[in-house]
């Protein structure tokens, strides 16, 4: 798994392993076959595909969707949007927005 302190400037998709404890400045993609563990921030959104897995131990500044597996910890401040698949939310964890 690559692990990532920096900064990640602009949108971008994951099929790969990547942990990251910096900073995405754009939207985050998990894609089929993609795990993300995020312990840092994405300022926009998180959207998982089917077949992805995505953990959130720290913050996402806008909305989630999942389709794949997702487990939450951290701190998503928009809305949560899980229309398909698995989600875990933690006690502890904080969703400012939605839940659908």
């Amino acid at each position: 798994m690559t692990i990532e302190h920096g900064i990640i400037k602009g949108d971008f998709s994951l099929d790969g392993r990547l942990e990251l404890q910096g900073i995405a400045t754009g939207s985050i993609v998990v894609l089929a076959g993609g795990h993300l563990v995020l312990g840092g921030i994405c300022s926009r959104n998180v959207t998982v595909e089917e077949g992805g897995t995505a953990i959130i131990r720290g913050i996402v500044s806008g909305d989630v969707v999942n389709h794949g597996t997702l487990e939450i910890s951290g701190i998503i401040s928009g809305n949560l949007s899980s229309q398909a698949g698995k989600t875990l939310v933690a006690s502890g964890a904080v969703i400012n927005g939605v839940t659908a």
